[in-house]
């Protein structure tokens, strides 16, 4: 009874041990520097969504426009100007010609990051310089692309509940439940 009160308190013991071990080396993994170019930086539309504040978001943005992946920006990766549009007038025309010149050839998830994009109407209004269509108010925008991708057949389940989500209810697209 002795040895066996013994190898209960060595247990104990070392499952406390090994318990404080694998909390300190999980909350190491977790808790990461921001600032990291390697894992963070360049990968901004992954991040943004999980940072609360959004002044932080703002700070996020601007330091993604600052470092040397802006150059390399993906159709994506236009999520990222919802929250910051950088005042590079070189880069802003560029960016502004590509959407006009590729919008035509726009994935489905390139169009959602676009239209998220125009949801700052600072980038909004510089890109209705170059394509008219951005000159209509946003939520006209977003109901005819989500309309056309529904005829089209391009969108699927997804147009029809981003519509309902505007609030465009009409009976014609009741099919899409069927």
């Amino acid at each position: 009874m002795f040895l066996q009160r013994q190898l209960n308190i060595a247990d104990e013991r070392l499952q406390k041990v090994v318990d404080d071990f694998f909390a300190d080396f999980f909350v190491d993994e977790v808790i990461f520097n921001k600032n990291n170019y390697k894992y963070t930086i360049s990968y901004p539309t992954y991040w943004l969504p999980s940072i609360e504040s959004e002044f932080e978001r703002v700070q996020f943005a601007q330091r993604y426009f600052s470092s040397p992946a802006r150059l390399k920006i993906r159709n994506s990766e236009f999520g990222i100007l919802k929250y910051y549009f950088p005042s590079n007038e070189k880069f802003r025309k560029k960016l502004a010609l590509d959407i006009k010149n590729d919008f035509s050839n726009f994935q489905n998830y390139e169009i959602e990051a676009l239209l998220n994009a125009i949801e700052n109407q600072s980038f909004k209004k510089y890109l209705s310089g170059y394509k008219k269509e951005f000159q209509k108010p946003t939520f006209s925008i977003k109901k005819n692309i989500y309309l056309s991708g529904i005829m089209s057949n391009k969108f699927g389940y997804y147009g029809f509940f981003e519509l309902m989500k505007l609030g465009y209810e009409d009976m014609l697209f009741l099919w899409w439940l069927l």
